[in-house]
């Protein structure tokens, strides 16, 4: 069934392959309880909105102040009041487990709703000892895969490799990977994105590593060339690959380019680099508009989140999740039947919820007691002459049987040990 790898691989790998210079934090709600004058009920958020990381996840507190701001402006929850508590993990676990600590012990949330820390693995055995229930968020998140108190809206941090496999595979049988030289956990992104490519008929004709303090990658852009490859992946900070697809169209290597959704803003719209560019989305894309749900989404970060999409705060994918992660604890405190919100009565109406779309904005959602959220699906779109794109439509594309029991197989080394 395929190597399995431990969390720790994986979940490196990814911060990696998300790192961008950035900045954006915030240490309280904001929100406003527009009139409504019952007992709030207090959400947690928390998320690595300073450092190298940031600008990937920076418009996430917006979003999940927008979605409060949009709760309260209707009525709230049975009348009373949504308030946020945000904090900033600095990308530091020691930070972050002392403000997940705070929030559970000092604030009484009862859930932590839209996280997006790259770092959770310094929090997330107290919020399962705790039993806290981890609703949405960073759906690449390696413990969304792991811990059975971690409930995903979307696709998952293994089946983003066998996207970008999927993906490849319409362009051509060849595809190359280039992967970070800092750290030796990079070259696990191949060997898995390789095993993928196996599954659906792509072979991984070129791997490479690269380094983020280069100012020469001609080689590695004459080796994919080469090598003769219809599409290429970079898992390396997004900085770099600015400068890597920069050089590499220079020397007439142009194969198409395939990343994960975090690689995906609005500042990319004028980008040469990404013209043309494919992307794997765990949920749809930040620019849909096309249903009901995702009218509500754009309306309200319009209204109350105006600063997302500018320089300072771009926008990408972080803003849509997390607005998925608030809309799924209202289904699930509705669905629970309790006019008493508790992390308990959350629980409740998570695993009560059966299919939940949530207006189109996810895949089927259905939860198991004790099972981690597995749902091997992903959603693709485009950036085309700087207009976003979904050639394809905009319904998740799901793994057939045999994939997902490979994912499930690497999936398990996420587990909490």
């Amino acid at each position: 069934m395929g190597k399995r790898y431990p969390g720790a691989v994986l979940g490196v790998v990814l911060a990696l392959v998300l790192a961008v210079t950035g900045c954006g934090s915030s240490d309280s709600s904001g929100d406003t309880t527009h009139g409504l004058t019952g007992e709030p009920i207090k959400v947690g958020t928390i998320g690595t909105f300073s450092g190298v990381t940031a600008q990937s996840h920076a418009d996430a507190p917006y979003a999940i102040k927008a979605w409060a701001n949009a709760v309260n402006a209707n009525g709230g929850i049975d009348g009373r009041p949504v308030e946020v508590i945000v904090a900033d993990d600095k990308g530091d676990p020691a930070a972050g487990a002392t403000a997940v600590k705070k929030m559970v012990e000092t604030d009484d949330v009862v859930a932590i709703v839209g996280e997006h820390s790259v770092s959770a693995a310094g929090w997330a055995p107290y919020a399962l000892e705790k039993n806290i229930p981890v609703v949405g968020g960073y759906a690449n998140a390696p413990e969304m895969v792991g811990y059975p108190n971690w409930f995903s809206t979307g696709g998952n941090i293994v089946a983003s490799f066998w996207a970008i496999a999927n993906e490849a595979a319409k362009s051509g049988d060849k595809i190359a990977m280039l992967y970070c030289a800092e750290a030796p956990a990079c070259k696990a992104a191949s060997t898995i994105l390789g095993q993928f490519g196996d599954a659906v008929g792509v072979d991984l004709a070129y791997a490479g590593a690269v380094a983020g303090d280069s100012s020469d990658y001609s080689a590695v852009c004459m080796a994919m060339k080469d090598a003769g490859v219809s599409s290429y992946n970079m898992s390396v900070a997004s900085a770099v690959t600015d400068r890597i697809g920069e050089q590499c169209q220079k020397l007439g290597f142009n194969a198409q380019l395939i990343q994960v959704a975090e690689a995906a803003n609005n500042l990319r719209e004028t980008s040469p680099v990404y013209n043309g560019a494919k992307f794997v989305g765990t949920n749809p894309g930040f620019f849909v508009d096309s249903s009901p749900a995702a009218k509500e989404f754009q309306a309200a970060m319009k209204e109350y989140a105006p600063e997302v999409g500018t320089s300072e705060v771009p926008m990408n994918s972080s803003s849509i999740d997390t607005w998925i992660a608030g809309k799924l604890f209202e289904a699930a405190v509705a669905a629970s039947g309790s006019k008493d919100v508790t992390t308990d009565t959350v629980f409740n109406g998570l695993y009560a919820l059966d299919g939940e779309t949530l207006g189109g904005l996810a895949p089927a959602l259905t939860y198991t007691k004790g099972q981690p959220s597995l749902f091997n699906v992903y959603f693709p779109f485009q950036l085309q002459d700087g207009q976003w794109l979904t050639p394809d439509g905009t319904d998740p594309v799901a793994a057939d049987a045999a994939v997902s029991a490979q994912i499930a197989e690497i999936a398990k080394g996420f587990a909490p040990k």
